[in-house]
């Protein structure tokens, strides 16, 4: 099965869709490219939306930690990137979540990048954990972070800025023996100049299960 494509959306005229939305780019393509489907963007802090926005497309403001819905009420749910807003156990509750506002037999997709390079996503078995979903599959990817990886490319890079520089900087200068600023300067520039140049290969990685 083709997760987050034509053959899910193909099936008929009535499918929901929920994705945690960030800058709602995927949620309105696919919306465009499948007009009989509803598209649904959650996310706590979302970005700033276009103004002509497809009819079958809508966003609110919700967190993953309590989904605004009642129970079973989507045929498929979209998210990534959850490991550097969550610690082990929110995560799980996140998916939990996910699977609860999932009708039997709809699916759940998650997709992770490394945090780093060529290592694992510390947080892609949590899904396996998840006893109510079934025919678990994933596939994994070698992409550039940054600008020459594509929308991949650059949303790594978005995880990768949020992790070692607004969330751990801090604490990694002082490991250092730097300041943060001397931290931002040296080592976080450096970072980025190679992000920007590709230098960075990770794997990313998506996995999907249905529900029972």
């Amino acid at each position: 099965m083709e997760i987050s494509g034509s053959l899910f959306f193909s099936r008929g005229n009535n499918n929901q869709i929920s994705f945690i939305c960030g800058s709602g780019s995927w949620l309105i393509d696919m919306a465009l490219r499948y007009p009989n489907s509803e598209f649904i963007g959650l996310d706590l802090n979302p970005s700033p939306l276009p103004t002509n926005l497809p009819k079958n497309t809508s966003f609110i403001k919700g967190n993953l930690q309590s989904i605004p819905y009642e129970d079973e009420e989507f045929d498929f749910l979209k998210t990534g990137e959850l490991q550097v807003d969550f610690t082990e156990v929110e995560y799980k509750h996140a998916i939990d979540e996910m699977i609860r506002v999932t009708k039997r037999g709809g699916w759940v997709e998650i997709n992770e990048p490394d945090i780093y390079p060529l290592r694992h996503a510390p947080n892609y078995a949590k899904i396996v954990e998840s006893y109510n979903l079934q025919d678990i599959q994933f596939d994994c990817k070698i992409i550039n972070v940054g600008p020459q990886g594509g929308e991949l490319g650059n949303q790594c890079a978005e995880v990768y800025t949020i992790y070692f520089k607004d969330l751990y900087g801090q604490e990694l200068a002082d490991h250092l023996g730097l300041t943060y600023d001397e931290y931002l300067q040296t080592l976080w520039k450096n970072a980025e100049e190679e992000m920007n140049n590709s230098c960075i290969e990770i794997r990313y990685y998506r996995f999907w299960g249905q529900k029972r």
